[in-house]
């Protein structure tokens, strides 16, 4: 159901979803980065953040978070905004079958759709959190680099970005902006899931009727089409690191009609399959000189876009010393497929997957939701998925070829590369003369490598127990014992096509001692191994074809196996289980190559993950969480492949759980032949392992180029594990995140984000509770006291009501993830989650372990390094 008021404000309701859904609201403002280009940047983003805030409820004062995690909303997820190049939108999720809900949504949208005065104090608030936004991005350099060549001379597009953490646009300029695109003829409100939408039209035109329309004409676009020319190419420094890549980019137009633009999107579906296969052949033996490729036909969420010039983007991570081998490759699948292109048996098959990965059934309510967003921003609604679908079935093999070839024109292309020396790049002849080269020589093949599938442990024959005999059903779960091994078999039904098994059991490399660093390569040893006679490339290959995954597993306190895919492969899933655990691959020459990628990738590592890390390996170092310690090169290949036979002998002492579409009688009798094994040689006894607590440490490095500093406030002491402690670690969680997020953004505006958790783990019983933010470095004193403030506060004088209530509305609308089902039957036994504990119990809880608790502290630097200005 659609409308316009007589504010000139449009609407759209579009009944459809499961009835539990909850129920999406948008406000979408015709009005986005593009539009305030080229005079200011970052002026749609900062109205975004100072409309966003402008939501309060006129009567209690509560804030727009206050409001929602009161109807069990959270930040980000139910609550958002961002600003895109032509439009902004604010966005809302609200519980269905409630009408009071409903109308505070729309009150929130009234707020957000009227005209109001801006403050300087908002301005302000609203800067300092746009700079701690921006200010988190990694280097941009190549980003930047290539937005630059693309648009090269651009009134709006062709300008470098202001750098991240600053602002240039004025006040001025922002009241301007807001009174001119703010108003409701240049917005549009959406509104869509289970709910009936004549009732739902009728609120809004009598609660958003009364939002003024401002006088004047919303200014105009005024947008022209980049040109598509190419030639440039671009030479970056890996920022410190040996980052090797290659980008190469072609700019083409698109017709702007609905027909022409689903079957370009049809021929991107099928030829990003097609170039993945072309491509991927490069990589696949150890120490290729290319690791990894991606391909995007049509790039997404450039800017260019809305303005009809798309872009077709590969990406190449590459290895330095092999960088003239590597281009070679890439220029001659170029080359190959303008000249002679695909063949027909492999458009086939790509189109074949590009059907089966598209539903064929009707249009969704937020499908149909988008293509209005879409329509009132731009003026034009892409393709839906059903009209791609359509023309993925019609497109011929000769029409994908030819829209390819006009797709790769080399007059349009435009190369980066990022190197660890940018002096060892080619010059600009040598990549012509590279090009040339590819465009005479021989055709370089463009099909598939083969897929080669690996032979398995065969099954034994084996009595299988009636599954009426062996299994007794509660609360949806279906529970049993294999005979022989004793494990645990717990299966709940779910609709779909997927089938997911999840098989833990205690232990872990804690259990090693000295040696769990050694526990853990040994496990991603067997993965890189390969199974079955066939290596890890070969392997991944035939997952994909069946669309599946199996990967043994192990973390600090559990170890085991997973498989996921169709249901149909249930059989070949176990199958390859069982052959994990009773017939692993043990290559020397994966060992080495493991080694090896792990010496590159750390060189390789993106700045702001190369910064986690070092963060993150603090943390662990000094709580004996040795996730991320680095394994030594002193266990051989023989010695890994023992070591993963003592963490994965058998299934003794397993949890199998596994969800699904099939009846519970089909899952037993395959799981029991293929999984019931006993315990196998040589698996280690668990040892008792004491709690490393936290005592006050406070500890800082200085490593890495990222801006930001990271900040890690720990809390790990002895508690006994609990069915009641489950929840209430994640309502303590929960908790703690807003405070803390209304603190350390809200009032201290340090901060883009805070992230929180809390978790009660067995095997030693203990409390793990984190907190985790990035700010700027000269902040972090500041923000760390602010944030033990805080701690104070809600131990002496407890959490609110409304607090407690609106985090245990949070934590209980979470679904029961296999996984946590798994844990909490090898935990304490049980598989239902344990009631919601009330306001007293959740405060004696803050009382008694937040209390004078001793806190860790632990900050990440950033080191200084120099930085060098692009060659062109």
């Amino acid at each position: 159901m659609s409308g316009r008021l007589p504010n000139g404000l449009t609407y759209h309701v579009v009944q459809g979803g499961p009835p539990d859904q909850k129920i999406s609201m948008q406000l979408v403002v015709k009005f986005g980065d593009l539009d305030a280009m080229p005079k200011e940047q970052q002026v749609g983003h900062l109205i975004e953040h100072i409309v966003f805030e402008n939501a309060r409820d006129a009567r209690t004062g509560q804030t727009i978070y206050e409001r929602v995690a009161a109807m069990g909303g959270l930040r980000g997820a139910d609550v958002n905004a961002v600003t895109g190049g032509d439009r902004t939108l604010f966005f809302l999720k609200i519980p269905p079958a409630d009408p009071q809900a409903l109308e505070t949504g729309l009150d929130i949208m009234h707020g957000w759709a009227r005209p109001f005065e801006i403050s300087d104090a908002a301005i302000e608030r609203a800067s300092q959190a746009v700079m701690a936004e921006t200010a988190r991005s990694s280097s941009r350099a190549a980003a930047e680099a290539m937005q630059l060549a693309w648009f090269d001379g651009h009134p709006l597009l062709g300008r470098p970005s202001d750098p991240p953490g600053t602002i240039a646009v004025t006040g001025q300029t922002i009241r301007s902006m807001h009174s001119n695109f703010y108003r409701p003829g240049n917005m549009a409100v959406i509104i869509y899931g289970p709910l009936d939408a004549k009732s739902a039209a009728a609120r809004i035109e009598a609660l958003l009727a009364d939002i003024p329309a401002r006088a004047g004409v919303v200014p105009s676009r005024r947008w022209s089409a980049p040109k598509p020319s190419g030639g440039h190419y671009i030479v970056l420094p890996g920022n410190g690191s040996a980052e090797a890549s290659i980008r190469v980019t072609h700019k083409y137009y698109l017709a702007g009609d609905t027909v022409s633009r689903a079957r370009a999107q049809a021929a991107e579906l099928i030829g990003n399959r097609l170039f993945a296969d072309a491509f991927g052949k490069f990589s696949q033996s150890d120490g290729a000189a290319v690791i990894y490729s991606g391909t995007h036909l049509r790039l997404p969420q450039q800017p260019g876009s809305l303005m009809g010039l798309e872009i077709a983007d590969t990406g190449l991570e590459i290895r330095p010393a092999r960088l003239r081998e590597a281009m070679a490759q890439l220029f001659e699948v170029y080359a190959a497929v303008r000249r002679r292109g695909f063949e027909t048996a492999h458009v086939e098959r790509a189109r074949a997957d590009v059907l089966a990965s598209l539903d064929a059934a009707p249009l969704r309510a937020e499908e149909v939701a988008e293509g209005y967003s879409a329509a009132f921003a731009s003026g034009s609604a892409p393709p839906d998925r059903l009209a791609v679908r359509a023309a993925v079935g019609k497109l011929g093999v000769r029409d994908i070829n030819a829209l390819y070839r006009a797709w790769l024109d080399p007059r349009h292309r435009d190369i980066l590369l990022v190197l660890p020396d940018p002096a060892a790049a080619p010059s600009r002849d040598e990549i012509d003369r590279l090009m040339a080269k590819a465009e005479s020589g021989p055709l370089a093949s463009l099909a598939p490598a083969p897929v080669v599938a690996p032979d398995l442990v065969r099954l034994d024959a084996v009595a299988v127990p009636s599954a009426s005999a062996s299994l007794r059903e509660v609360d949806g779960l279906w529970i049993g014992r294999l005979p022989g091994s004793g494990a645990t078999f717990l299966y709940r039904r779910r609709a779909g096509d997927q089938l997911m098994i999840h098989a833990s059991r205690r232990g872990g490399s804690t259990r090693f001692g000295a040696r769990q660093a050694e526990a853990r390569e040994a496990v991603e040893y067997i993965g890189r191994s390969g199974i079955g006679g066939i290596d890890h490339f070969q392997l991944a290959a035939f997952f994909a074809r069946e669309q599946i995954d199996v990967r043994p597993t192990i973390s600090l306190f559990r170890e085991g196996i997973s498989a996921q895919g169709l249901a149909s492969r249930l059989g070949l899933m176990t199958r390859l289980m069982r052959t994990y655990l009773l017939a692993p691959q043990c290559d020397p020459a994966a060992l080495a190559a493991l080694r090896s990628e792990r010496e590159e990738g750390e060189r390789r590592i993106d700045v702001t993950l190369s910064a986690r890390a070092a963060h993150n390996a603090l943390v662990d170092e000094n709580l004996s969480e040795m996730a991320s310690v680095i394994p030594s090169k002193a266990a051989s290949a023989a010695d890994l492949c023992g070591t993963y036979r003592q963490v994965l002998g058998g299934m003794q002492g397993m949890v199998i759980a596994i969800e699904g579409p099939l009846p519970p009688e089909e899952i037993w009798k395959i799981v029991v032949p293929s999984l019931d094994i006993g315990i196998g040689s040589g698996r280690a006894e668990i040892p008792a392992i004491t709690v490393r607590e936290t005592t006050g440490r406070k500890r800082t490095i200085e490593t890495g180029s990222y801006a930001m500093a990271q900040v890690s406030i720990v809390l790990k002491r002895s508690m006994p594990i609990s069915p009641s402690n489950e929840p209430m670690a994640a309502i303590v969680a929960q908790i703690l995140q807003e405070r803390l997020t209304d603190r350390l953004r809200g009032i201290e505006q340090g901060v883009y984000s805070v992230a929180a958790s809390a978790e009660v783990r067995a095997w030693p019983d203990h409390l793990y509770l984190r907190i985790d933010f990035d700010a700027r470095p000269a902040d972090v004193p500041r923000l760390v006291a602010a944030a033990q403030d805080e701690l104070r506060r809600l131990s002496h004088d407890g959490a609110s009501a409304s607090e407690i209530a609106a985090a245990i509305m949070v934590v209980s609308a979470r679904p029961d993830q296999l996984h946590l089902i798994a844990e909490r039957y090898l935990s304490y036994g049980a598989i239902v989650r344990s009631p919601p504990p009330d306001d007293a119990a959740v405060n004696a809880w803050l009382r008694q372990y937040l209390d004078a608790a001793p806190f860790d502290e632990y900050v990440r630097l950033p080191a200084k390094e120099r930085s060098s200005p692009p060659r062109q």
